[in-house]
């Protein structure tokens, strides 16, 4: 078997290992199945804008490369094998999904060690100074817009579960009171001037997708998608069918890391203590 593409099947349908199909790959002069995009494409130095994922990355690493892989163009064409448990009409099983890596997540970033909320709030001095210029779609629709240096004295980072990350305006518990900006982008020569290259140390692995089955859910990675839930929604809300009680955000957890109910209840119920004794 030589052909990259039957390469790929045989893995994605339990007949050879991720190591087995990338073994059987170099041994027949081709390229690896799991992508590492390089090239000048990918460098973030080639653009004139940055997006906030590689923005708020630049300003915790200080490192063209860790930038590069929280690009979209990097991300996009990295492909990867995600585990799964589906099965085809036919009877087969899919052992692993082939699909790109996608857009950079808040949990992404977290995840691979970026102080998301210091770095955004030191985003947010230096643009307040007037030193970097950030343009942004109006999320009610619209041309994109310079966003105003006044205007991020109230704005506030927030993701999509899919990935993604956007600002809006938010009260004092984070939930989302008015409008903002989606597809934010930020002028690097200014951010590169505000944050140079220096103190900061690059990541010891590279930022980049685990290779071989999803891992299972830990609870680090649900504490950090909680807190991105109430930084969006606030605290409970009686009122607020989405979020007015614990039992929702065990809901989102299950629904995100298919937890069992149990766990879900136990990761939550173990959050809540230390939100609780912080507040």
């Amino acid at each position: 078997m030589t052909d990259r593409n039957e390469l790929i099947d045989a893995v994605k349908y339990g007949l050879m290992s991720i190591e087995e199909g990338e073994a059987a790959a170099k041994e027949a002069g081709l390229d690896p199945l799991e992508t590492m995009p390089a090239g000048e494409r990918y460098d973030p130095r080639n653009r004139t804008y940055w997006t906030l994922a590689e923005v708020l990355t630049w300003i915790h690493f200080r490192n063209f490369d860790a930038v590069r892989e929280f690009g979209e163009a990097w991300r996009n064409d990295r492909m990867i094998f995600v585990g799964s448990d589906s099965v085809l009409s036919d009877g087969r099983n899919i052992a692993y999904e082939y699909t790109r890596l996608g857009p950079a997540s808040l949990i992404d970033l977290g995840a691979n060690g970026v102080q998301i909320d210091a770095s955004f709030d030191a985003l947010k001095g230096e643009v307040g100074a007037g030193n970097i210029e950030i343009t942004g779609r109006p999320d009610n629709g619209g041309d994109r817009v310079r966003i105003e240096t006044f205007r991020w004295a109230d704005l506030s980072h927030f993701g999509d579960v899919d990935g993604g990350i956007f600002v809006r305006t938010a009260n004092s518990k984070g939930r989302i009171t008015g409008g903002g900006f989606d597809d934010v982008l930020v002028k690097a020569n200014g951010l590169i001037a505000a944050f140079p290259a220096g103190d900061a140390v690059r990541p010891t692995k590279a930022i980049q997708a685990k290779r071989g089955r999803k891992p299972k859910p830990i609870k680090e990675q649900c504490s950090a998608f909680l807190n991105q839930l109430f930084e969006e929604h606030g605290d409970f809300d009686p009122g607020y069918d989405e979020w007015n009680c614990q039992a929702r955000a065990e809901e989102k957890i299950k629904e995100q890391y298919d937890l069992r109910d149990s766990t879900a209840r136990v990761y939550v119920r173990d959050y809540m203590k230390v939100r609780n004794s912080e507040n």
